[in-house]
């Protein structure tokens, strides 16, 4: 088992009618680094930030530990092999709103390492 870092980016105005669609028509943006999870002391303490990008500025959009999510313990004990799962995000700080840019990091206060993710988005027009 590996831990590693993705995004679960989605279309926030499809979203309004459609969850499932909103997260189809998005691409996942991957980090390339893994850990193995046995590497990992305490999976609740591991930290997870973002960033956005707002009007040529970077601004703190998510902040918190594993710990705030769904117990990753619990979200693997059934996972099948050669799967993969996305498993949760922390509250967005200032509300939930779109960013043409992102950057994400997952720490691990332990060991001092990081794994990192940034990203950009293009809205492509709506074609009737």
């Amino acid at each position: 088992l590996y831990l590693g870092l993705a995004s679960d980016h989605t279309d926030r105005a499809l979203e309004a009618t459609s969850v499932a669609a909103s997260k189809q028509v998005c691409a996942k943006p991957v980090a390339t680094t893994l850990w193995p999870l046995e590497e990992i002391a305490d999976l609740d303490a591991l930290q997870l930030t973002t960033d956005i990008e707002e009007n040529a500025t970077w601004t703190r959009y998510q902040e918190g530990t594993l710990a705030a999510i769904r117990p990753l313990a619990d979200l693997i004990a059934d996972l099948p092999d050669n799967a993969a799962m996305l498993c949760g995000t922390l509250p967005a700080i200032g509300g939930v709103r779109p960013a043409q840019a992102y950057r994400m990091a997952l720490t691990d206060p332990a060991t001092g390492r990081t794994i990192r993710l940034d990203y950009s988005v293009t809205t492509l027009p709506v074609i009737a």
